[in-house]
């Protein structure tokens, strides 16, 4: 599992360029964390 606090925050973009970059343009699917205000999530690598 790996967590995400910044992913596709456009005031802080690194987080969202450093996953798209290491996954060449195609991130997992990212879940939502249901008691985050941010669009905070994570992806389990099967």
């Amino acid at each position: 599992m790996a967590p995400f606090d910044e992913f596709a925050i456009r005031e802080g973009p690194g987080e969202t360029e450093a996953v798209e970059a290491f996954f060449e343009g195609k991130p997992p699917r990212i879940v939502k964390f249901p008691w985050a205000s941010a669009p905070d999530g994570y992806f389990v690598k099967a």
